[in-house]
């Protein structure tokens, strides 16, 4: 497991460098409560620290994780009467098979890890995904009410599912940047008021796969890559760009459908007025179970009850 301190350098700036050297300590003193059980701990840069939790299974160190970030959250620093809170971003792997590479291990870890930052920093508005979520804006017809709608539908979902936290996390960033790969398309194509051509509808058909090149050339988005490239693909297999069917479409891009379709409709457009939640429900419906996974209508409809 990999643990790194958050927002040290606005620390450093604010109140000094000896306060956030002694935020440090107290960060691996909350740590340090968790070394039972063969656990060790240790610190590994200068806000960074690793933790070995051997013969632990994935189940036993989420829930461990999830144990620290909650020690973490309640401890505040004070000095000067000012109170400071921490915050951690964390990320872990589990090496099974004794011929793997203990860096690929690592380097897995500190994956998952980045993720939790890039969304944890998102909610502030000062990191790379506020970078794509602008250049989204401005390239094609996203807009950041839309993005923010999708993101908070998501994870209401995710939760009524019971999705593990890297699942949610993945969930959540693919909610907000599915149609990332309409930065590729052209602007007269992209923005035409009436109906699409058919040589133009083939040439919006390929921002799924540009989506997925530009995820999965990046270390942050690698994980959506598979659900923006699925995410206009059908519970019945008509849908694009691979014909997929059923289950065999990523869950995370079965559940972005339903609340990227219930959206478009409660929303104004240039060509139609928006619906009401009723009527959205009422379509979604009907385009069931061919367009949407039966299933998860169900608990996205319950969302709102």
């Amino acid at each position: 497991m990999v643990a790194d301190l958050d927002g040290t350098k606005f620390i450093n700036d604010m109140f000094g460098r000896s306060t956030g050297d002694k935020i440090i300590k107290e960060f691996s003193s909350i740590l340090r409560t968790f070394e039972k059980n063969g656990i060790v701990v240790a610190r590994t840069g200068g806000d960074e620290f690793s933790l070995i939790l051997p013969n632990s299974t994935s189940i036993n160190t989420y829930e461990t994780m999830i144990e620290i970030q909650n020690a973490v959250k309640l401890y505040q620093h004070q000095e000067n009467g000012v109170n400071t809170n921490l915050s951690i971003s964390m990320g872990f792997e589990t090496k099974y098979d004794d011929d793997k590479p203990m860096q690929e291990i690592i380097r897995k870890a500190e994956d998952y890890m980045h993720r939790r930052k890039l969304i944890a920093r998102s909610q502030t508005n000062r990191d790379s995904l506020s970078s794509i979520k602008a250049t989204m804006i401005a390239n094609s017809q996203e807009t950041q009410e839309h993005m923010e709608r999708m993101g908070s539908i998501a994870l209401k979902v995710g939760e009524k599912l019971g999705l593990r936290q890297l699942v949610m996390d993945d969930l959540y960033l693919l909610a907000m940047l599915h149609d990332i790969g309409k930065i590729g398309i052209p602007s007269h194509i992209l923005n035409k008021p009436g109906k699409l051509s058919d040589d133009e509808w083939a040439i919006m058909k390929t921002h799924p796969m540009i989506g997925y090149q530009i995820a999965n050339s990046s270390n942050d988005l690698k994980s959506i890559a598979e659900g923006i490239l699925a995410h206009h693909e059908r519970f019945d297999g008509m849908g694009y760009p691979n014909g997929l069917k059923g289950r065999d479409i990523p869950l995370i891009s079965r559940v972005v459908s339903i609340i990227d379709a219930y959206d478009a409709i409660t929303q104004d457009r240039p060509y139609r007025k928006a619906r009401t939640h009723e009527e959205a429900i009422l379509e979604l419906k009907k385009c069931t179970p061919g367009q949407f996974d039966p299933d998860i209508i169900d608990i996205f409809i319950s969302i709102f009850e």
